[in-house]
């Protein structure tokens, strides 16, 4: 039989049982101290420290239990059921004021459609980084004349900047066409697509999603048979059949071989680019110097800066001014211009775009400012409800927490009806941009704008709501006596009712 512990070993295990909750130890207090008795002549110190230990742990562990049980039981009983209720009733009002329901939701819904539109094409042009690897690298090449910024070149002009430039890595040369396709289906199809040279995927940093894209062999004329499809064109027209390569699809021109599919986010050069085939350049037999129909786009080298090629370039210019004079006289104010590649697709359409993002911003507030006059005549309606509910003990808090939850319910449903209306205006926008520019597909599938959105038209029903609620407790007389002189009776079972 074990000798009776010292009272310093007692107080030992009276503080480590602390740890516990109040309740937890006048029920097993006794039981855990009758368990850790020792001899208090052997091994004192290693069963402290193994004591210590496993009470302290456990301890915490059941403390920390104990106060989620208590947060539980306290959401339970109160928050959560009393948000669920306010749920039910805000719901049940609207349904009973459909044509007031239906006037606001359709103010937040064109407001959020037209700030759902435009910021799904700033999103897309000047937020999102391009589908390229290492965009800040990648620069477009264009001719410069009087009254013309950044036009494009001739094809002799791209082969003198192959051979003539060092701070480029890679240059390349496109220009968009459309062709007259058919499938193994023999359906045919008109189809937008660009030609392209076999440098032009290496400029990008773009690699197919199957297959692979053509080379320089493939590039040459006579060899060119070749096609790289679309991502959207391998599902709508091969239903993404991964056998598709080896397959051939009939052009005007004759049969192209399919060698690869490209990424599904990759719509250069064109957002309605749907195959490639090589541009097939004869050095030996090129259309003339003045034919400028081609694009050029180019990867800088090393360290080299857009400044930088920027200098080389006008020293390639003054070199083919001095060789050609006729064909670029001095008046002409011709010269060679250098933009990185967002600027080049973008433009003039970065202030556009933004001056918008500003003005659709307005056309939101001044729909949360009707909502707010609509909630507000809808208010006198609803005094008796008011007053009802404050009697019966409502604080101004549940009243304003329903009238939150009224203004989310109503703005998140303008911003899904909006969402359907903005995938119309982007269409409708779409067709006045450039083609270049990426126009965003349908809203309600593009998370971030789709988050944008929703965020907006819920926070201006909710202001809506708030502004109109505040205005009619605080005027409200039997909400201003409820408020200063608390009721004598409080009615839980009524309350949580209403």
């Amino acid at each position: 039989m074990s000798a009776r512990p010292s009272p310093g070993w007692d107080r030992w295990i009276g503080a480590l049982l602390l740890f516990y909750p109040r309740r937890f130890r006048q029920r097993f207090g006794e039981d855990l101290a009758d368990h850790y008795r020792t001899p208090p002549d052997r091994h004192r110190l290693r069963a402290a420290l193994h004591a210590g230990s496993d009470l302290a742990r456990a301890g915490l562990g059941a403390r920390l239990d104990d106060h989620r049980a208590r947060w539980i039981a306290r959401a339970s009983s109160g928050g959560l059921d009393g948000l669920v209720v306010d749920l039910r009733h805000t719901l049940r009002g609207l349904c009973r004021r459909p044509l007031f329901s239906l006037t606001v939701i359709a103010t937040l819904a064109l407001a959020g459609g037209l700030n759902a539109a435009v910021f799904g094409f700033l999103d897309n042009t000047l937020l999102r980084p391009l589908p390229v690897h290492d965009e800040s690298l990648i620069v477009s090449i264009g001719s410069r004349w009087n009254g013309f910024e950044h036009s494009a070149v001739s094809v002799r002009e791209y082969l003198d900047y192959v051979e003539r430039s060092r701070t480029l890595s890679a240059i390349a040369a496109f220009t968009g066409a459309s062709f007259n396709v058919s499938a193994d289906d023999g359906v045919p199809e008109r189809l937008l697509g660009a030609r392209v040279t076999a440098s032009f995927f290496d400029v990008l940093g773009v690699h197919p999603a199957l297959g692979r894209v053509f080379t320089t062999v493939e590039d040459r004329p006579g060899r060119s048979r070749v096609v790289v499809l679309s991502h959207a064109l391998w599902i709508r027209r091969f239903g993404g059949d991964p056998r598709v390569l080896g397959r051939t699809i009939r052009f005007d021109s004759g049969t192209h071989e399919i060698l690869g599919v490209m990424p599904s986010d990759f719509p250069f050069p064109a957002a309605e680019t749907e195959l490639w085939i090589p541009l097939s350049i004869n050095p030996a037999a090129t259309p003339p110097r003045g034919a400028h129909n081609r694009l050029v786009i180019a990867r800088m080298a090393g360290d080299f800066s857009v400044e930088r090629v920027r200098e080389e370039m006008s020293t390639i210019a003054r070199q083919l001014q001095q060789e050609h004079p006729s064909m670029y006289p001095v008046g002409s104010g011709w010269g060679l211009s250098v933009r990185p590649l967002r600027e080049h697709l973008v433009g003039d359409f970065r202030l556009a775009l933004q001056t918008l993002m500003v003005a659709v911003g307005f056309v939101l507030l001044i729909a949360c400012a009707n909502v707010t006059n609509l909630m507000v005549a809808r208010a006198s309606d609803r005094e008796a409800e008011l007053t009802t509910r404050s009697a019966l003990g409502a604080s101004a808090f549940r009243l304003a927490r329903q009238a939150l939850l009224e203004g989310l319910v109503l703005g998140l449903a303008g911003g899904a009806v909006g969402l359907v209306l903005g995938t119309g205006l982007v269409h409708a926008l779409g067709s006045f941009l450039p083609e270049r520019l990426p126009i965003p597909d349908w809203l309600l599938t593009d998370g971030r704008v789709a988050g944008f959105a929703l965020t907006m038209t819920a926070m201006a029903g909710m202001v809506a709501a708030l502004t109109t609620s505040a205005r009619a407790i605080t005027r409200h007389p039997a909400a201003r006596c409820v408020a200063a002189a608390p009721p004598p009776m409080r009615v839980r079972s009524a309350s949580a009712r209403f």
